[in-house]
Order: structure tokens, then C-alpha cells, then sequence
């Protein structure tokens, strides 16, 4: 049983990986914190001229964002992913791995001591069914990795709601007064809707007396001074004058109403839509945690897991704007209440008919749930098309004519990119090959450094002036109409945009198109890797020729993922079956300024 319990403990932090490397771009509310933990690995935190480093370096000078963010979340994933980014010569793609990697890691960390402490109150069963569960789900899995600020509030969240746990120790009141430091510390510097979840935590603790009100605001106002005092004094050095980021957020959030911008949803919207996507396993709100409270013999113990998050939930259901990220934290204790039911179920089954069925459609619903979670991965997977757009951009520059860069000691390219692509992947980390360490560290192609310089310009009165373009030498656009001037239509980037039934004898598809096409260039790019020979692939030490490996495993294993799911898709059709497959359309393209070299037009169309 010993190994049993050691395998599933491989599984979360395997599965949150896995999901990282299907899906390794980010969406526009990540970008903050992964474009400032970019820009402490590359520029490092300037001590002279601090202002202007910032300004010429540091992308929340150029886009600030509607309000500001703390830096500590990524000052903290700067730090601890640098030695492993210095050790391997890990360049941009990879480091944005490597940084996505570490905050999945902590998350599975939490998730790991949290369900250690609940097999000790709950049994191990319990800690068991925890695992195959949340495992099941998806979101929690699939956010894990990703720089969101909720995603840091989570691994201190998770952590304090383990502290919180009723286990039989002579240290619970020092346990208690972490839970609640680690909660105002989350409430304080990430996100301050978790002072909602605090309060009902501490309202149910003052109710079920575990800590007093004598020793509550203490630590409450020592805790929150301590917090206080950390996002000020970095949060003030990052962004050059006096601030409090997470209170500029509430007031503007809360206070002005500005969240309802972003569109409102009815008040049991939590209930009736988000949870349920979280939890996504129907057994789990339909069936389990409603029996386990009508159940008297395991009501109370359920009571105590669920209840501070169901107060949570029903007091943030007031605030208009809602979105599923905001409460990700109750996922936790909503599937540890689902499976203290599931184990109590289990180990009654062999008692009545009852208990028999029910652990049958338990593990049936679990399997289902881990279908349908991959089959969301891949979706989602298909969603960042601004992402593969900018790494497209870096092959085509990488396979370009050396002639383009004769005669020349650097060569800048320019690039423009709109809004789409920033929203759908776009980062700093996605530049061509080369370290992100250090700006000595520039990547050479056709033996020529090239330095590659961004303009996310989103200024109207600008894009509406030809001159104004002609500054670039290629641009990524969700419309290629807006881009004025002479332009060559180089590669166009698909992306999700719903789902397509195939009907029996239907063989031509976009999906199968976009498949069959990964394929091939995948393919290619593992041909050249296998072209090397071993002394080129020990790059410089034994830390990158091991990522080298790494990097090839990942690549072959991803072909045969391609052939499978083209094998799937196919047989359906070759049976004469009824099938649906996402439907992929042209979100961007990738356009080069129409250039003459020595007198002759390049080997392109031009798109306008």
C-alpha cells in the first residue's frame, strides 16, 4: 500500500507538467507576471539610474495595465528559477517552462501536504480518493503552472487550509496562527478577495472554538503589517513612487466598480455554472457531498471542510463580476468533503446492494471526468494562437536567405504585434533561440547576432499612418488589411473557434489538416535534432545536454500523440460514424515588408 500511496503522490505534480507542456503559452491575464519575472531574469534589479532602467527595459513601463501589480510573486519565481536557468543555458522558450515549471511544482507541493494532513484526520482512504479526484478535474491541474496572481494565492492558500485541518497535534494553536499569516499574507500582497475567505474562516473557528478573539487580532494585525510591509518596499521599488498594488486593485475593482467592465453575472452564477466546471466530476455535487450531509455518521466531519468555503463563495456571489478563477481555492476542500464521502462509500461496499452501485458509478465517473479533462486540455491547448505565431516568426527568421544579413555586424529586425497575439501567447520569453540571462547571450543565425525588437503599440492615431509602418520587417496581425503599406503574406496561424461535426464520409476537416501538418513539422524539426551528432548536442555542460535529451523525448512523444489522435479521428470516419473535432480557423498572420535585395522581388506575393 506504501507504494500505492507513493505513485498517486507522483500523480499530481506529473499531471500539472504534462498539461504545461501541451499547453506552454499564456493568455493576457498571466502577462503581467510573466513579463516582469522576464524582465528580473534579463535585466536584473538596476541599483543606478533605477527610473530609466525601468523605463527602457521593463515592460510595466511600456503597459502598465489598468491597475497595478505586485512584483513579489515573480521577484520570488525570478529567484529560484535563475541557478536552474543558468545551469542548463536555457533560453527563452525553455525558461518560460522553467518558470511556469517551478510555480506548478509549489502548487503540487501544497496540494501534497494538504491531502498528507487529511489522510492523517480522515483516513488514508480519504487521502486516496483525494488524489483520483482532483486529478480527474481539470482547471486546478491546468491553472497550477500559470502566473496568475490567484495561482500564488492558491499555493499559500492551499498550505493555510492544511494548517486549518482539525489534526490531533500539541502544536494546533502555532498551526492556526500560520494558517491565518499565510491567508492575510495571500489577502494582502496577491489577491484581496481571500480576505473574504479569512473572515469566514476565522468566523468558524471563533463558533467551533479553536482560537479566541484575544489571540485573532494580534496575529491579524502583525501579519498583516509584515505583509503590508514586503509589497511595499518591493512593489515601491518596482514601480518608482509610493504603492500599495493590491489596494489601487480593491478600490478600483470594488470601490469604483470597474470589475462590471468586464462584463456581470446573476448572483447563484458561482453555484450553478462555476462550480460545477471546477469540481467538474457531476458525482461530486450531485451525489456525493449531498449524501455525505444527509449521512449522520460522517455530516459533521464533512460540515467542518466545506462550510468556510461555502460561506466564502456565497459572500463573494454579491460582487457582480465573476470569474471561475476567483474562487479556485475552494476546490480543495469541496473535492476533500467529496472524497471523505467517496472512501466512506468504498469502504461500505461489499455491506449493501446500495454502496455496491455507488462505488461502481464512482470510479466509472472518475474515468469519465480524466476523458473529458483531455479532451478540454486539448482544446485549450488549440487557444493561444499568438504563442505558436511568435515561435513561427522565429523559424522563419532562423531559415532566412543569408543574404538578408551580408555585409552586417548585428542585425535588428523589427516586429510589430497586435493585440491578438499578445493576448493568446505573446511574451518576452518567446524571442528567437539564445539565453535570456543576459543580453551578451544574442542568437546568431546565418552567423549573424540578431536582435529582435517588439512594438505592441495599440495607438490608433499610429496605425492608421503608412509611415508609421514602415519602421518593421514583419508584423503579426489579426487582420492583415490594417497593416498599410506593401506586405508579404508569409504563414497564417490557426486557432479554436468551436466545434465541427464530421458526418460519415466527410474526410476533408480543418482539424485533421492542422494534425496532419503539426505532424510534418515536427517531424522535420526531430530530423534536424537526430542530424546532430553527440558533440554538438553537448552544448556546454551536462545540465543543457540533459535538457537537449529532455527536449527530444518530449518532441517524440508528442509525434505519437499527433498519430493517434489522427488515428482516432480517421476511424470513426472509416467506420461511417457520426464525429465531432474542434473547428480550426486563421486567427493571425504572419506578414514581411516587401523588400527588393540586389534588384530582384523576394519569393512572396505581396498580401496587399
Amino acid at each position: 500500500m506504501k507504494l500505492i500511496d507513493a505513485l498517486l503522490n507522483l500523480v499530481i505534480p506529473f499531471l500539472i507538467i504534462f498539461h504545461l507542456l501541451v499547453a506552454p503559452y499564456t493568455k493576457v491575464e498571466e502577462s503581467f507576471n510573466i513579463q516582469a519575472t522576464h524582465d528580473i531574469l534579463k535585466y536584473g534589479l538596476p541599483t543606478n539610474d533605477i527610473s530609466k532602467n525601468f523605463r527602457l527595459n521593463y515592460d510595466h513601463y511600456s503597459f502598465p495595465g489598468a491597475v497595478p501589480r505586485s512584483f513579489v510573486g515573480s521577484l520570488a519565481l525570478a529567484i529560484l528559477s535563475k541557478p536552474l536557468v543558468v545551469l542548463t543555458n536555457a533560453n527563452g522558450y525553455d525558461t518560460q517552462l522553467i518558470v511556469r515549471g517551478l510555480i506548478g511544482l509549489l502548487n503540487a507541493f501544497s496540494i501534497l501536504r494538504y491531502k498528507s494532513a487529511l489522510a492523517k484526520v480522515y483516513g488514508r482512504e480519504t487521502g486516496r480518493w483525494f488524489i483520483l479526484l482532483l486529478a480527474s478535474q481539470f482547471h486546478v491541474i491546468y491553472y497550477a503552472s500559470r502566473t496568475l496572481p490567484n495561482m500564488f494565492a492558491f499555493f499559500l492558500t492551499t498550505l493555510a487550509l492544511r494548517d486549518f485541518l482539525p489534526l490531533q497535534e500539541w502544536n494546533a494553536p502555532k498551526r492556526h496562527r500560520r494558517g491565518v499569516f499565510l491567508l492575510v499574507f495571500a489577502a494582502v500582497v496577491f489577491r484581496s478577495e481571500i480576505a473574504i475567505f479569512l473572515s469566514a474562516q476565522l468566523l468558524y473557528m471563533l463558533i467551533h472554538p479553536r482560537m479566541s478573539l484575544q489571540v485573532m487580532i494580534p496575529i491579524c494585525l502583525r501579519s498583516a503589517g509584515i505583509s503590508l510591509f514586503i509589497t511595499f518596499i518591493v512593489d515601491s521599488y518596482f514601480w518608482q513612487s509610493p504603492i500599495w498594488p493590491e489596494l489601487s486593485g480593491f478600490y478600483f475593482n470594488v470601490i469604483q466598480g470597474k470589475s462590471s467592465d468586464w462584463g456581470t453575472s446573476p448572483i447563484h452564477y458561482y453555484y450553478s455554472n462555476l462550480l460545477p466546471k471546477l469540481l467538474l466530476n457531476p458525482f461530486i455535487y450531485v451525489a456525493l457531498i449531498p449524501y455525505g450531509l444527509k449521512k449522520a455518521a460522517i455530516r459533521r466531519r464533512l460540515k467542518e471542510l466545506i462550510t468556510p468555503s461555502i460561506l466564502y463563495v456565497t459572500i463573494y456571489s454579491l460582487q457582480p463580476h465573476k470569474e471561475l478563477r476567483f474562487i479556485l481555492y475552494v476546490t480543495v476542500p469541496f473535492t476533500a468533503a467529496a472524497s471523505y464521502v467517496a472512501a466512506f462509500i468504498w469502504n461500505h461496499r461489499s455491506k449493501t446492494l446500495f454502496y455496491r452501485i455507488s462505488s461502481i458509478i464512482l470510479v466509472v465517473s472518475i474515468f469519465c471526468s480524466s476523458i473529458f479533462s483531455v479532451c478540454m486540455l486539448y482544446i485549450s491547448c488549440l487557444n493561444y494562437p499568438g504563442g505558436h505565431a511568435v515561435l513561427q516568426l522565429n523559424h522563419i527568421i532562423k531559415d532566412s536567405s543569408p543574404e538578408i544579413f551580408k555585409g552586417q555586424d548585428v542585425h535588428q529586425i523589427s516586429v510589430h504585434v497586435d493585440v491578438l497575439p499578445c493576448m493568446t501567447g505573446f511574451t518576452r520569453f518567446l524571442g528567437p533561440p539564445g539565453s535570456v540571462v543576459t543580453d551578451k547571450d544574442v542568437p546568431i543565425v546565418n552567423g549573424v547576432p540578431i536582435i529582435l525588437n517588439y512594438d505592441k503599440t495599440e495607438d490608433q492615431s499610429l496605425l492608421r499612418q503608412p509611415e508609421w509602418w514602415k519602421q518593421f520587417d514583419y508584423t503579426l496581425m489579426e487582420k492583415p488589411e490594417r497593416a498599410l503599406g506593401n506586405w508579404h503574406h508569409v504563414a497564417t496561424v490557426l486557432g479554436y473557434s468551436g466545434l465541427e461535426v464530421l458526418r460519415p464520409g466527410k474526410f476533408n476537416s480543418s482539424f485533421l489538416d492542422y494534425v496532419e501538418q503539426t505532424l510534418l513539422t515536427n517531424q522535420i524539426e526531430l530530423d534536424k535534432d537526430e542530424g546532430k551528432s553527440e558533440k554538438e548536442l553537448r552544448i556546454k555542460n551536462d545540465l543543457s545536454h540533459i535538457l537537449t535529451r529532455i527536449k527530444k523525448l518530449i518532441l517524440k512523444t508528442k509525434i505519437k500523440g499527433l498519430i493517434y489522435i489522427k488515428l482516432i479521428t480517421e476511424f470513426p470516419q472509416q467506420k461511417a460514424w457520426w464525429w465531432v473535432v474542434p473547428r480550426l480557423e486563421p486567427k493571425i498572420w504572419i506578414l514581411k515588408r516587401h523588400v527588393q535585395i540586389e534588384g530582384n522581388d523576394s519569393d512572396s506575393e505581396p498580401s496587399r
